[in-house]
């Protein structure tokens, strides 16, 4: 019964006197690189603002602080523990992951559809169009004219004074005289008639695209039918775990599990 035992608290203790190489299978080594998820997330809860790593390593060492290894020495432990850490580390990395998830427990219902309906359509018409135009351009136009010619000759050998029209008229003093006076009037009418008359064909095709598309949404949030949010956040309560605790009892059975009060 003379065995000597070792307490978790002697190896930490023998550590920080003796500081293990970085590849030496030690305490220090294995809480360093055992695999776990998001490890720097920091519990903003927390006043110490110490990562995860932190928070579960310091969770384990104060657990079993003064618990006697289950092993006769310390390597055969620190081989046990890394092995340990190693092979269920695997799920409790999932358990980390759905705790990680940003999600609202109260509201079970979070749900949004998209629709998109699409309207496709072509057409052709072909197009034999013949246009006639028809019609009559008339100009009408009238006129009066009129016009006088009044022609007075005189002629006199010796004329003792100055003939006035009277005394030419009345062929006084003169040799010979002559008066021709001549009035003329008329009226022009003149009319113009044009008829027109034009032809325009057209043939051709003509094509048509339509293209309609609509799009909307339809979104659900809250609580399904036939749940209450105090059903939920019941439910919710249910199904929460301690990740922690349940690693720290993982390693109980590294231990010898014997108190002394």
């Amino acid at each position: 019964m003379g065995k000597y035992t070792y307490e978790l608290s002697q190896i930490i203790e023998d550590e920080k006197i003796f500081p293990p190489s970085p590849t030496a299978l030690s305490l220090t080594n294995i809480l360093t690189n055992y695999p776990l998820e998001n490890e720097n997330f920091i519990d903003l809860s927390r006043k110490d603002g110490k990562t995860r790593r932190e928070v579960l390593n310091d969770k384990i060492i104060n657990h079993y602080y003064f618990s006697e290894i289950g092993f006769e020495n310390p390597p055969r432990f620190l081989f046990a523990l890394k092995r340990r850490l190693d092979e269920k580390m695997t799920l409790y990395n999932q358990r980390y992951k759905s705790i990680d998830l940003d999600i609202n427990p109260i509201n079970n219902v979070d749900m949004t559809e998209s629709f998109t309906h699409t309207i496709t359509g072509s057409g052709s018409i072909d197009t034999n169009n013949t246009d006639t135009n028809t019609g009559t351009i008339k100009n009408d136009g009238s006129g009066t004219s009129s016009s006088t010619n009044d022609n007075l000759n005189v002629n006199s050998d010796t004329p003792p004074t100055e003939l006035l029209e009277a005394d030419i008229l009345a062929n006084k003093f003169a040799s010979t005289t002559g008066h021709d006076k001549n009035t003329a009037s008329g009226e022009s009418t003149s009319t113009n008639t044009q008829t027109l008359n034009t032809t325009n064909h057209l043939i051709g095709d003509i094509n048509t695209t339509d293209n309609k598309s609509e799009t909307y949404e339809r979104k659900e949030f809250g609580s399904s039918k036939g749940y209450t949010f105090a059903q939920n956040i019941d439910q919710w309560r249910n199904i929460m775990i301690n990740i922690e605790e349940e690693i720290i009892n993982e390693l109980s059975d590294l231990f010898m599990n014997v108190w002394w009060y």
